[in-house]
C-alpha cells in the first residue's frame, strides 16, 4: 500500500514548491530510506496539495474567455421566467422543461459570442432555485418540470411596485461606469467590428433590451442590429466624465469617439461641404464637429502624401501590388479662353485600370499610417510631383522597340478597379 508513496510525496512537493521537502526526498526513494511521517502530517501535505490545485482550477476558470456574459444571459433566462408568468396570472399554470430552460441558455450564450458554452442542467436548476425561492422543482420520468407555488401572484405584485426608480438608477450608474473606463482610439479605417470595439457590451446588451425587450426568446429572434449599434455608439460618444456651468456645448472626448460620429461628420462633410449643417448635427450629439473633421481629413491627406514621398510615386493605397494594370492619360480644361482667369483650370487626368485574375488577385498593400496631428489642411505634394515635364520626341516618325506579344486580359472578368488620378499642370 505504500509502495507509490515516494512518488506521491514528491509531486505534493513539486506542487507545492516546498524546498524544505524537496531537500529530503532528494536523498533517494522514501520507502527505501525508511522515512517515518505521522499520519496526521501526511494527511496536512495532502490536504494542502489538493487545495493548492483547487485555487488553480478556480483561477483558470475565472479567466475563461467569455465567463462575463454567463451572467447576462441567465438574468435574461430569469426576467423571461417571471414575464411569462405575470403574462398568465389567473389563467392555467405555467410549467417549464428544466431542458428547454438550458437549450434557450446554451443559445443566448453562443449569440452572445461564448465557443461550446458549458451548461450543466442540474447546476442550473439550483440557481433558479436559489435565485427565485417561489419555483419547484418535480421529477416526471426523465424530465425535470420547473413550475411556481400558489402564492407566486401575490409575490410579483408586490415586487414590481418595490424600488424601479433605485433599480434604474443602480443600472444606469453600473453602466455609466464601464462607459467611462471604455477608450478606444480612431483608426484610419472603418474595419469590420470597429463599432463593437468603440462600446463596452453591457451598454450595447441594454440598448437591445430596451428596443426588442428582455428576454431570451426577443434576443434570439432579433440579435443586435444596426439601430442598436449606432444608438449604443451615440451613448458612448456623447457620455462625458464632468460638465461645465454655462456651456451650451461640450467638448467630446477623443477616447471615446465612435466610428458612428466620425462616419456621419465624414460623409456630410463629403456630401455636401457645410459646416452650418454638421455643427447642427454635432450640436445634437449625432456628428462630430467640423473642425474635427477637418482635422481628420488633414491626418488621412498627410498620411497619404508621406507615403506617396516614401514609395516615390504617387500611387493610390487602394491600388494592388503585382497585378496586370493598365492607364489612360487625357486633358482636362475648364474655361480654355481665359488663360489667365481664375476660374480657368488645365491639367491632365490619369485613369489607371487594374486587371485581377482568378489566379492572381493582387496583393493588398498597408494602409497608410495615420499622424495624430491639430492641422486642418492637407500638405501640399514636393514639387517635382505636381509639374511634370514635357515629353516630345526629337524625330518625326520614331522608331518603337519591338517588344514580345503581351496577352490582354479577359474582359468579361469581374472586379475591374479604376482609380482616377488628378494632377495639376
Amino acid at each position: 500500500m505504500t509502495m507509490q508513496l515516494n512518488e506521491r510525496l514528491n509531486e505534493c512537493a513539486r506542487t507545492l514548491n516546498d524546498g524544505k521537502l524537496l531537500a529530503k526526498l532528494s536523498a533517494g526513494d522514501a520507502v527505501a530510506l525508511e522515512l517515518k511521517y505521522h499520519p496526521a502530517c501526511l494527511v496536512a501535505v495532502y490536504n494542502r496539495e489538493r487545495a493548492h490545485h483547487n485555487l488553480i482550477m478556480q483561477e483558470q476558470s475565472c479567466k475563461k474567455p467569455g465567463k462575463e456574459l454567463y451572467p447576462i444571459a441567465f438574468s435574461e433566462l430569469i426576467i423571461y421566467i417571471t414575464d411569462t408568468r405575470a403574462a398568465t396570472e389567473g389563467t392555467d399554470p405555467v410549467i417549464f422543461r428544466l431542458a428547454d430552460l438550458a437549450t434557450l441558455y446554451k443559445q443566448r450564450l453562443e449569440q452572445l459570442g461564448v465557443d461550446s458554452p458549458d451548461v450543466n442542467s442540474t447546476r442550473l436548476k439550483e440557481q433558479l432555485l436559489s435565485r427565485i425561492p417561489e419555483l419547484e422543482a418535480h421529477q416526471k420520468g426523465r424530465d425535470v418540470l420547473i413550475a411556481f407555488k400558489n402564492d407566486i401572484g401575490s409575490i410579483l405584485a408586490d415586487a414590481s411596485k418595490y424600488g424601479e426608480a433605485i433599480h434604474l438608477a443602480k443600472a444606469a450608474d453600473i453602466i455609466r461606469k464601464e462607459m467611462l473606463n471604455h477608450k478606444t482610439k480612431l483608426n484610419n479605417q472603418f474595419k469590420e467590428g470597429a463599432g463593437e470595439e468603440s462600446i463596452p457590451p453591457s451598454l450595447l446588451q441594454f440598448v437591445c433590451n430596451i428596443e426588442h425587450g428582455v428576454d431570451i426568446k426577443s434576443h434570439l429572434k432579433h440579435g443586435v442590429v444596426k439601430s442598436d449599434l449606432a444608438i449604443a455608439q451615440l451613448l458612448q460618444y456623447n457620455c462625458y466624465t464632468k460638465y461645465r456651468d454655462g456651456s451650451a456645448i461640450h467638448r467630446h472626448s477623443k477616447d471615446r469617439e465612435t466610428p458612428f460620429a466620425v462616419y456621419i461628420g465624414m460623409i456630410v462633410f463629403a456630401k455636401t461641404r457645410k459646416r452650418q449643417l454638421i455643427d447642427k448635427l454635432h450640436e445634437n450629439g449625432i456628428s462630430i464637429s467640423y473642425d474635427r473633421v477637418l482635422e481628420i481629413s488633414a491626418q488621412l491627406g498627410e498620411s497619404v502624401v508621406n507615403q506617396y514621398v516614401e514609395e516615390g510615386v504617387v500611387c493610390p493605397p487602394v491600388l494592388r501590388k503585382r497585378i496586370f494594370t493598365t492607364s489612360a492619360m487625357d486633358n482636362i480644361d475648364h474655361n480654355p479662353t481665359a488663360t489667365t482667369a481664375s476660374t480657368s483650370f488645365h491639367g491632365t487626368s490619369i485613369s489607371m485600370f487594374q486587371h485581377p485574375s482568378s489566379d492572381n488577385k493582387g496583393e493588398v498593400r498597408a494602409p497608410p499610417k495615420v499622424v495624430d496631428s491639430r492641422a486642418k489642411k492637407v500638405p501640399e505634394l514636393p514639387e517635382s510631383f505636381t509639374n511634370i515635364p514635357p515629353a516630345f520626341f526629337n524625330k518625326k516618325n520614331p522608331a518603337p522597340p519591338s517588344v514580345a506579344e503581351v496577352s490582354m486580359p479577359d474582359p468579361s472578368l469581374p472586379h475591374m478597379a479604376a482609380v482616377r488620378v488628378l494632377s495639376r499642370m
